[in-house]
């Protein structure tokens, strides 16, 4: 790192993410030149972190900026960062890379990401999105109505035209499935 850049350089060498249906483990390999500030991916808007450990032992020393994103201090050399918390309870967050890093992995269960490259780069940020399901455990995990208990499975739409002198369409919609529901 000291070759690469001056004095108060920071960069994240690789940073892995491990999505489990409640919870969120972000675990990253940071170097400093000097004790600096990390971004934790964020911002408070999208995830909060419960528990932030530095070389393994627990850390406070962290701050928050106006944006929302929470920094950790590192001091100078290389060290692993992890990070620890539940997921939100909503379908879809995006954490931001204010730095993103050298190499990117994820562990997921239950969730898909979009974001991360086929070799392990970023685009500044990764979306999650809860995988769907029909069961009502799931949805009581994330917080809301079943979405299956409150819609039909589907709707048919057939369009009919006639083409002539005068020219006249026809739109039908059919609603398929459970027509006891509303």
């Amino acid at each position: 790192l000291k070759d690469e850049c001056q004095r108060g350089c920071l960069a994240t060498q690789d940073m892995r993410l491990q999505v489990t249906n409640d919870e969120l483990r972000i675990r990253a390999t940071v170097s400093s030149d000097g004790a600096q500030a990390w971004p934790i991916p964020g911002p408070a808007s999208e995830f909060v972190p419960e528990k932030v450990l530095l070389d393994g032992a627990d850390t406070t020393r962290m701050r928050r900026d106006s944006a929302g994103m929470l920094f950790v201090r590192v001091p100078d050399g290389t060290h692993v960062v992890e990070v620890f918390g539940r997921t939100p309870r909503r379908s879809v967050f995006t954490l931001q890379l204010t730095m993103s890093p050298g190499h990117m992995t994820a562990a997921l269960e239950g969730w898909t990401a979009d974001g991360i490259l086929p070799l392990g780069g970023t685009v500044g940020s990764v979306q999650l999105t809860r995988v769907a399901s029909t069961t009502t455990e799931t949805a009581e995990v994330v917080g809301v109505e079943n979405e299956e208990s409150r819609f039909a499975d589907y709707f048919h739409i057939s369009r009919e035209f006639e083409l002539g002198v005068e020219w006249r369409g026809t739109v039908r919609v059919s609603r398929i499935g459970d027509l006891s529901r509303p």
